[in-house]
């Protein structure tokens, strides 16, 4: 008996999968290094200047600014706007405890391994070298 899933033709998923085949780590088999994959059509939101000239013409400069930072868009995407290092890594942390720090400490779930009532939430960098 076929799921319905396997019944469905969706064309969707099948085009993430073969995007996604693009920008997979593959392992050579010869000599277990990975295989170099071509990310001149990814855009990085951070470096702009660091894209393809391809990408770099997709990329509009606003005439808004966001704490004195330059506000961008994409040709075809209205009404996506990014910001690149809107808020810094402190202020992420501090909004990250107050938007689920409470809420988690006050509404435990038997769903997810969230701390439940048992005090202060981490923020411990777990890529830092401290």
């Amino acid at each position: 008996m076929k799921s319905l899933c396997s019944q469905s033709n969706n064309t969707e998923t099948h085009a993430f999968r073969i995007e996604e085949k693009k920008y997979k780590a593959y392992r050579n088999k010869k000599d277990n290094t990975f295989q170099k994959n071509d990310f001149s059509q990814v855009i990085d939101f951070k470096n702009i200047e660091l894209n393809s000239h391809h990408i770099i013409n997709l990329i509009i400069k606003t005439d808004m600014k966001f704490r004195n930072k330059n506000i961008y868009s994409l040709k075809g995407y209205d009404g996506f706007y990014f910001i690149p290092d809107a808020i810094d890594k402190n202020e992420q942390i501090m909004w990250i405890k107050k938007a689920g720090g409470e809420y988690l400490l006050n509404n435990p779930s038997n769903l997810t391994e969230s701390p439940q009532k048992k005090g202060f939430i981490s923020t411990n960098q777990p890529y830092s070298n401290d």
